[in-house]
């Protein structure tokens, strides 16, 4: 089923901070492309970059915005190219509501 959702304003916004910032990672930098993308598209997140999304959170050490980026792109991957069994988002920059709503998005996606 192709995905049919566009990146919020909110994650676009933090994409952007993203990619002016010199001080992110690598693959932040992916995840803030992808979500640009996807922000006046119905493209769908591929499945490298789905795993990479979910890498980053459950990764503790990941920072508030790139976790944001991670949960846009996990909502627009197409439900059959890549399922995410589990993964634990611990502690890190969230606080228990962020988490919750980000593990509840991606099990509704199953």
């Amino acid at each position: 089923m192709k995905s049919t959702k566009l990146s919020s304003i909110k994650a676009a916004k933090a994409a952007s901070s993203v990619l002016l910032s010199g001080r992110t990672s690598k693959t932040a930098k992916e995840l803030a492309g992808s979500v640009l993308a996807q922000s006046r598209s119905s493209k769908a997140t591929s499945p490298e970059m789905a795993r990479k999304a979910a890498r980053v959170l459950a990764d503790p050490n990941s920072t508030r915005s790139a976790k944001t980026l991670a949960a846009s792109v996990l909502t627009r991957k197409n439900k059959d190219v890549f399922l995410v069994k589990s993964f634990r988002v611990a502690g890190g920059s969230l606080s228990q509501a962020e988490r919750t709503s980000a593990v509840r998005k991606v099990a509704a996606k199953k």
